[in-house]
């Protein structure tokens, strides 16, 4: 495709962009107007007869794709467009939502599966165009095609397919079928088409798939900037320069099951500067993501990855998914088993976290999926602002028992703890339980010697409030006695870093399920990176605790693997994943970059040195984010003082990352608690001597290393692991 033929092709997919979004906004806003403005679904409309769902509110997104098929769906024609809810254009041009069941044949092409009986046939699928945008704007496009499509007529369209009217409804009520002007066109007859056509679904209702409104298109004006390119007299319907589309990346076997789609995008996206938020991806999700993402919502998930895999992406686009409208494509909501969901929780560990991946959730969905860290969780069950990973923690510090044994004290002086206000409730019912009460030798001591101790050198609220090991044992019992806040009640919890949550978190979470409804779970992680010796150790032990099975099975299921590295180069994961197990060293990366540079010092020049690495990547990556990582709070608290001192402040915002004037990198100085699922352009590792190894394994180090999207620096005075010994770009000095 020449440039001109880009540019000409871009133009007009920006036009039918533009056309959506104001078609959108002026929906929303006669939403707002109070009137009776709803879109049902189309096979639905001229009945009467299907619920009917208001139209898209909320901030505007722009279109993420289009697909093309050949032979053509009477309702979706031979191209269809993917966006952020169904809107049908004035010019029989269908949009469809992401969540959709349409939306599958975008994303996975052949190779997706048929999700009902009546929907579209994935082996019509010719090609997939994929946009890249910048706001609300279209700014670049790649196709995709399919095996043995030529790629110079993929998005041609062929004369208009024969559509038989709907007949009319029986008019009890004394007047004529409800009409729309947008959903109740019909495309002309195609000359000489078969009755066999007409009668695919029969003369009733149509059994599924779209209707597209608008017969002939008006003619544009040559003035409108919105006007298609010229029509080429056999196609009748798409831009002759459309026709050529960018040069595709062909399909890896004769079903149509890419390994990866939008590769070129794909790749720009991943090298775009990491600005502190997860960078939207719904374009570019990848077909081994799209498949968890749109995993049916009463099933649970286990989904394990190494560093980069797209852990996060998945979790933040499932939670979404899971609140969409299933019938988004207007097709007959009774045909799909996978009902919405009104309210779902997205939890991950920290604030930073929360911080990092809010604005995308927010871009995909209005409402609905509720993000919360759990940081600030714990701490407000708790009503206390603690160090949530206290360096001291034990294990029986964070046992499931001790929500149970909170929650059978709770139960077994209701009556009690009724009359008082739910502070007060709090400090009835944690001293009735770390005193020698009748509440405690009848609940602790039956769950061990060594719990029914430790609560009991508590001694009394007050003196647990100052001890950090009481931390979760206050949260669980402020969560019970009235503390629950505005969360609870979820139909779905979607879980991110799970190999970190600790047995009586778990136990919290499980109590914000809408009562009498059965848990579902969405828990994403990696083994390899826990921080602790009291988390589970494997995913069998977390899917028996959270009984994860079937209830018919006898068998624990197994997690589903992502595997390809879509943030580190593949030097940076070589890196890494020398301090794991053998067998479970290969990372595959879609990108190669530089060595990491380990660099030795004195001890006495480890904070100099780091600020100086991190006010260098700082000035390389301008327009994106550096970390440094320190596992010890005094490294951290110096770094941070001599940023100052060469004019870094506190920005202000959720990450309380640092920056230089009001724009520029952000640059953050973290202990690697707080790295966990973060991503940046470059990190500077210190001392990775200090970090504490679990298990075996080197899973906060591990972590840390595998944060940086280009550069990876480790900077170090004692000896290094001895897994790291010898690799990298070694520098002295």
């Amino acid at each position: 495709m020449t440039p001109k033929d880009h540019d000409d092709v871009l133009a007009y997919e920006q036009s039918v962009n533009e056309r959506y979004l104001r078609e959108v906004e002026a929906s929303a806003g006669d939403l707002r107007r109070g009137q009776d403005n709803v879109v049902a679904p189309a096979n639905t409309g001229w009945t009467g007869s299907g619920p009917k769902k208001p139209r898209p509110t909320g901030p505007s997104r722009p279109l993420v794709g289009r697909v093309a098929l050949t032979p053509g769906d009477e309702y979706l024609g031979h191209s269809f467009y993917v966006g952020g809810g169904f809107t049908p254009l004035d010019d029989d041009t269908i949009v469809v939502s992401w969540a959709a069941p349409a939306a599958g044949l975008f994303y996975k092409g052949r190779a997706a599966s048929v999700r009902s009986p009546e929907g579209v046939d994935p082996q019509t699928v010719a090609a997939c165009r994929t946009f890249t945008a910048q706001g609300c704007h279209i700014v670049d496009f790649e196709d995709d095609c399919e095996p043995g499509v030529d790629p110079s007529s993929a998005f041609q369209r062929p004369s208009p397919l024969a559509i038989r009217p709907p007949p009319t409804p029986p008019d009890s009520a004394g007047s004529g079928p409800r009409r729309d002007s947008k959903t109740e066109r019909h495309r002309p007859a195609a000359e000489g088409a078969s009755d066999r056509d007409h009668a695919k679904h029969g003369d009733g209702l149509p059994a599924g798939g779209l209707r597209g409104g608008g017969g002939t298109p008006p003619k544009p004006s040559a003035s409108t900037p919105s006007a298609e390119p010229p029509h080429t007299p056999a196609t009748g319907g798409a831009p002759a320069e459309a026709s050529v589309p960018t040069q595709p990346t062909q399909a890896a076997n004769e079903t149509g099951d890419r390994e990866r789609r939008a590769e070129r995008l794909l790749h720009a996206a991943i090298e775009a500067p990491k600005t502190g938020e997860l960078a939207p991806v719904l374009a570019t999700l990848q077909p081994e993501q799209y498949r968890l993402v749109t995993w049916p919502s009463g099933e649970n998930l286990a989904v394990q990855g190494h560093p980069g895999t797209g852990k996060t992406i998945v979790a933040a686009h499932r939670a979404a998914f899971l609140v969409m409208p299933k019938d988004a494509d207007g097709q007959d909501p009774r045909l799909h088993k996978d009902p919405r969901l009104h309210k779902v929780a997205l939890v991950g560990p920290t604030v930073r976290w929360k911080a990092h991946i809010q604005p995308t959730v927010t871009r995909l969905v209005d409402e609905g999926v509720d993000v919360l860290s759990l940081e600030d969780l714990v701490r407000g069950w708790a009503g206390l602002p603690r160090e949530l990973y206290p360096t001291s923690e034990q294990g029986l510090h964070s046992r499931w028992a001790i929500g149970r044994i909170v929650k059978r004290a709770a139960e077994a002086q209701s009556s009690r703890l009724r009359q008082y206000k739910p502070a007060t409730r709090v400090r009835e019912l944690v001293n009735s339980l770390v005193r020698d009460t009748e509440e405690h030798r009848r609940l602790a001591r039956s769950e061990g010697a060594d719990l029914s101790a430790w609560l009991l050198q508590a001694g009394g609220y007050e003196q647990a409030r100052r001890d950090s090991s009481y931390l979760l044992f206050l949260a669980a019992a402020g969560l019970v006695a009235g503390r629950a806040g505005a969360h609870g009640g979820y139909q779905h919890v979607v879980v991110d870093e799970a190999q970190d949550i600790r047995p009586v978190e778990w136990w919290m979470l499980s109590t914000m399920f809408r009562a009498g409804a059965g848990e579902r779970w969405s828990v994403f992680g990696d083994m390899n990176q826990r921080r602790s010796d009291f988390t589970w150790e494997s995913w069998a032990d977390l899917a028996d605790l959270l009984q994860l099975s079937e209830p018919d099975s006898d068998q624990l299921p197994e997690p589903e693997v992502l595997h390809d590295g879509y943030r580190s180069t593949q030097e940076i994961l070589s890196y890494a994943g020398a301090l794991l197990p053998r067998g479970e060293r290969a990372n595959h990366a879609l990108r190669k970059g530089p060595e990491p540079l380990v660099r030795q010092v004195g001890p006495k020049q480890i904070g100099s040195v780091a600020t100086e690495a991190a006010d260098r990547l700082a000035g390389q990556y301008h327009q994106g984010s550096v970390a440094v990582v320190s596992y010890r709070q005094q490294i951290v608290d110096e770094i941070e003082r001599s940023l100052t001192k060469r004019r870094w402040h506190k920005d202000g915002g959720g990450d309380r990352s640092l920056r230089r004037g009001r724009r520029g990198c952000r640059l953050s100085v973290l202990r690697p608690v707080e790295a966990r699922g973060l991503e940046f352009d470059a990190v500077v590792v210190v001392e990775p001597a200090d970090f504490k190894p679990n298990v075996g394994r080197h899973g906060e180090l591990y972590t840390s290393l595998t944060r940086a999207n280009q550069e990876l620096v480790v900077i170090h005075s004692r000896a290094m692991p001895k897994e790291l010994r010898g690799r990298g770009s070694r520098l002295r000095g």
